[in-house]
């Protein structure tokens, strides 16, 4: 008869090692993050001393939040949808190879209608501009929007790999494919002629080496004969790809809306916007990047092996841990915000009037920051569940109206009134998913067993 104590012992030690392996895999990843972070940041630097907060920034942010928006869109869309279905056929090498090409498949039409809409978007974009506004002169706006269109059709299809990787435990590898765009957009600006095409140019060219590097990484995942996808979930309907996007909106949807607005608030708002944007998204990377990425096929599995107990016991307290670390990473940037902002933003074309617009929005959306980064993971959690792309692409649609009526009623508050609006829409998206996360996590199927019994 085998010893309790000794089953009890072994199942503490493989406890302790897939602990010790996904910790492993958050610090790398997280690292990396880091990384990736730093050399956005130091763009972002080199953006406000070559141009400042004015018109051309304006006019880059403007041509580009279209196509970013959607490209980003289709990648979370896929990245949440995608990586429990490959997590379930997983054994099924034949099973898992089909399903990829399929998704490749899709993935070249996408790309190729993203760089089409190009076309039109030179003429259709523009027309969402106030009369009044400087914005319609600005210089090499049509080329910007077509750059912009280019860079989001070779994102979306980029992003296939990196799913593929995080999907395969590999999220380090795949973490790497999101370090050339900004570092080769340095190189474009500091080598580059002092245009502000040479920017996406710069992004176009960098995202484009990601892609190289990601199919080479990937190819003998995609190997093998076309077999039939069992189970039925990983089957891809287009109805709930659809019902996913609009669900992912509200992660990257805010630079629509910002584009809409932000010209109707005053040249340089947008620009601003922009800034204070970067910098949430930016530090809100070093701190879900790496948690994001591990603990997706974890959620996945919990679910899978535990039943509902377990799968909402790991979402507590991974959301535990995330809200205090970015409570206290808001607190800490609420007092250093003046600083953080001169340090790295004051010199060359950014003026202290440019500072303090900055500054003024970023503390506004520090609220935002807290809640969005719970949000994130929280959602990646909820998509581990079945029949939850309806209801999360309501919560997400909230998001979208809150932001955008808070940001017309406050219009006359500048960026202020922006930063506000950001706040108010992530705490009402989060209390809407929490609400989601308990009423599609499934029964326990053993306490229904042991009730029958």
């Amino acid at each position: 008869m085998p010893n309790p104590a000794i089953g009890m012992v072994r199942r503490y030690y493989t406890r302790a090692l897939e602990l010790r392996g996904a910790l492993t895999n958050i610090l790398a990843v997280t690292g990396l993050s880091v990384t990736a972070s730093c050399i956005g940041f130091v763009l972002q630097i080199l953006l406000a001393a070559h141009y400042g907060a004015g018109l051309p920034i304006d006019s880059y942010l403007f041509a580009t939040s279209v196509p970013l928006f959607l490209a980003a869109l289709g990648s979370a869309a896929l990245s949440y949808s995608v990586v429990p279905a490959l997590v379930e056929v997983e054994l099924d090498a034949a099973a898992r190879s089909t399903l990829l090409r399929h998704l490749r498949r899709r993935m070249v039409l996408i790309a190729l209608v993203f760089v089409t809409v190009g076309i039109p978007a030179l003429w259709l974009q523009p027309l969402s501009i106030p009369k009044n506004s400087a914005l319609r002169d600005a210089p090499m706006l049509p080329i910007l929007i077509g750059l912009g269109w280019s860079i989001g059709g070779v994102q979306i299809f980029t992003a296939l790999f990196s799913i593929e990787l995080n999907a395969a435990r590999r999220p380090i590898t795949a973490a790497c494919l999101a370090l050339p765009p900004n570092f080769v957009a340095i190189l474009a600006v500091l080598l580059g002629p002092h245009q502000i095409t040479t920017v996406p140019i710069g992004v176009l060219c960098g995202t484009l080496v990601s892609l190289v590097t990601g199919g080479g990484l990937t190819r003998r995942a995609f190997a093998g004969k076309d077999v039939k996808v069992h189970p039925a979930r990983p089957k891809m309907h287009i109805i709930r790809i659809g019902w996913t996007l609009l669900a992912m909106s509200c992660f990257s949807i805010y630079s629509v809306i910002d584009a809409f607005w932000g010209p109707r608030a005053g040249v340089g708002t947008l620009a601003s916007l922009g800034y204070a944007q970067r910098l949430v998204v930016g530090i809100g990377s070093l701190v879900v990047a790496g948690p994001s990425a591990v603990l997706t096929p974890r959620f996945a599995m919990r679910l899978r092996d535990g039943g509902r107990v377990a799968f909402l016991g790991e979402v507590r307290r991974t959301m535990l841990v995330i809200g205090v670390i970015t409570s206290c990473a808001a607190t800490l940037l609420m007092l250093l915000s003046s600083r953080l902002i001169e340090a790295a933003f004051g010199r060359g074309e950014f003026v202290k009037s440019d500072i303090i617009r900055v500054e003024l929005i970023f503390r506004a959306m520090l609220p935002g920051f807290c809640a969005m980064l719970v949000s994130v993971v929280l959602t990646r959690a909820i998509f581990c569940l079945k029949d939850v792309e309806r209801p999360m692409a309501l919560a997400s649609f909230s998001w979208a109206i809150v932001y955008f009526i808070c940001c017309g009623a406050m219009l006359a508050w500048g960026g202020l009134g922006f930063g506000i609006s950001y706040s108010l829409a992530w705490v009402i998206y989060l209390m809407i998913a929490i609400g989601v996360l308990h009423r599609y996590a499934p029964p326990d199927v053993r306490k229904q067993q042991n009730n029958t019994i």
